[in-house]
């Protein structure tokens, strides 16, 4: 629903709402080649003051790049107060878009070292999934398929 302005002041006009596609996209392709080399931010919190923030992102260095082969997306560091990780991402562009992305992470938990790892593979329509985290009393271990069309 949207709010129409003009005459009628808090007249409201009605409008379609665009639905959720029905399947996969026929193409996933970008105009144009891109290449970034390297993108960087620091610190990224969020509060009402500077003395409350709660800091989500303390660093990301990562690049990305487009061709007539895949999108792919290098995690070269995304560190967050409770853990480091590094990865990669990469998505063909022929139907139904083979996927493949591996993020390792190494972190603490109360006190105690955790590494994980999180794999996505096979295409955009079957996604494949491992979740793994190791650590001295945490193990856990973690398979699906997941479907998102």
């Amino acid at each position: 629903m949207t709010w129409a302005s003009g005459r009628d002041r808090g007249a409201k006009e009605r409008t379609e709402q665009k639905k959720p596609s029905k399947g996969l996209p026929e193409s996933i392709d970008l105009p144009v080649l891109v290449f970034i080399d390297r993108f960087e931010t620091g610190r990224l919190s969020v509060g009402k003051n500077f003395d409350k923030q709660t800091a989500y992102l303390d660093h990301l260095n990562a690049a990305y790049h487009y061709d007539q082969k895949e999108h792919r997306l290098d995690l070269k560091a995304l560190d967050t107060p409770w853990s480091n990780s590094t990865g990669s991402a990469v998505v063909g562009l022929e139907k139904p878009f083979a996927l493949n992305t591996t993020i390792q992470t190494k972190g603490e938990l109360e006190g105690e070292t955790i590494e994980g790892k999180a794999r996505l593979w096979g295409s955009l329509q079957d996604v494949q999934t491992e979740i793994l985290l190791d650590g001295d009393d945490v193990h856990l271990s973690a398979k699906s398929t997941v479907h998102p069309f």
